[in-house]
């Protein structure tokens, strides 16, 4: 089966959060997944987390030394990733089990889409409360000033990111 999603996760000392991040990519719905791994130069057990998984489609890569920081992990995860689909993660970012599932569904019906996104539940674990946060509708014009679009539930073609030059390391 080609790999239809890459799951692109720059993580740097998650260890205390990563396991449970990683189980939430394994029990999706959908299968046509990798998970992308960039590790940050973590000098905790971030590492031994992810390689105690026992699944070929979990791929851990360490950043060059020289480049730190999320954007050169994002952008070097999409240039490790195989899938059409890049999926934005953090390592504290817990998944729906039909995230990827709802993401091949739009993209499969919008195919002039490059770039989606949706609305985020916020977990307080002190309070155990999740709470909806809804974000502005796509605006062209509003983008050029702000970014609102979310990333732990935003996706887009690597194909179109690789045509833009990725991200800026600078931020």
């Amino acid at each position: 089966m080609d790999t239809y999603f890459s799951i692109v996760m720059p993580v740097k000392n998650g260890e205390n959060v990563l396991k449970e991040t990683i189980n939430s990519v394994i029990s999706q719905t959908e299968n046509s997944w990798e998970l992308v791994l960039i590790n940050d130069h973590s000098t905790d057990n971030t590492k031994l987390v992810a390689q105690s998984f026992n699944d070929k489609r979990i791929k851990l890569f360490d950043l060059p030394e020289g480049k730190t920081g999320i954007s050169n992990g994002r952008h070097f995860g999409n240039i490790k990733a195989a899938g059409e689909i890049i999926i934005v993660a953090d390592a504290d970012d817990l998944n729906y089990k039909d995230r990827l599932k709802k993401t091949r569904k739009y993209f499969g019906t919008h195919p002039e889409t490059d770039v989606f996104y949706g609305n985020v539940d916020l977990y307080y674990e002190d309070t155990g409360v999740i709470e909806r946060r809804w974000f502005q509708p796509f605006n062209k014009e509003l983008l050029k000033h702000i970014n609102f679009i979310p990333n732990p539930v935003s996706a887009y073609r690597k194909e179109s990111y690789m045509s833009i030059s990725g991200y800026d390391p600078k931020f």
